[in-house]
């Protein structure tokens, strides 16, 4: 089976591909010019492999959160593609990928990824990880006292939000952990492995059926929405 899958939600482009039980990482900074760049990468990438585009089986793609710009970006190439091979899409949120990278590294913890989502607000889920791993909230945009009102036991923190409010979560969450700066970003093994998960379940559609996750109101003129959570249909 051959797996390809995105993320275009940052600064970073991060790609990983599935070749039978063999994953390859790639990851570039690319800043605002991953539009001019994003095919002739992945068309060099796939060279490197000795593949041909219809030689993919599933293209898999970071819905969201994150930025607006990038996650259309990676979204409307991953369509197009899809649309024009007839190949199935598969579509990831960028919370579960850090939670299952910070889940393989820490075991027997609650996970709580954190992203900044400006305006003082913060993408967020909770996580189970004992017994199985498995999502226990809505996808939540909401403020940093708010995320700490709705976690209870001792928790593990990961995501770019804790540049930002470490020092808030560990003075309000009782037995509060955080991983370190490498860990903050979307690593392209991991956006496999939620791939491969979301493959088994039977969670993949069509070009026409998947769409982004912004949970932002998409009238950006709000200063400071109130809490919002999301919660994804099976097809995602």
């Amino acid at each position: 089976m051959k797996i390809l899958a995105i993320d275009t939600s940052t600064n970073f482009f991060s790609v990983g591909i599935l070749d039978g039980e063999k994953i390859y990482e790639y990851r570039l900074y690319t800043g605002v010019k991953l539009s001019e760049n994003i095919t002739h990468i992945l068309s060099q990438i796939l060279t490197s492999l000795n593949w041909e585009w219809e030689d993919l089986d599933y293209l898999a793609a970071n819905l969201g959160p994150g930025s607006f710009t990038g996650i259309r970006i990676g979204l409307s190439f991953i369509k197009g593609i899809a649309f024009s091979l007839d190949k199935p899409v598969i579509g990831l949120c960028g919370l579960d990928v850090l939670a299952k990278a910070a889940a393989d590294k820490e075991r027997n913890i609650q996970i709580v990824p954190v992203m900044d989502a400006r305006r003082g607000m913060v993408y967020a889920a909770i996580y189970q990880n004992h017994k199985v791993f498995k999502r226990s909230s809505n996808y939540m945009l909401v403020t940093p006292e708010e995320l700490c009102l709705k976690i209870k036991g001792p928790s593990l923190f990961v995501g770019d939000g804790l540049s930002l409010y470490q020092k808030q979560f560990q003075a309000s969450v009782h037995k509060s952990f955080f991983l370190d700066k490498d860990w903050w970003g979307i690593k392209p093994r991991y956006l496999v492995q939620v791939a491969q998960e979301k493959l088994q379940c039977k969670q993949f559609t069509d070009s026409f059926g998947i769409k982004p996750i912004y949970l932002y109101p998409k009238e950006c003129q709000i200063r400071k929405p109130s809490a919002v959570s999301y919660q994804p249909s099976a097809k995602n």
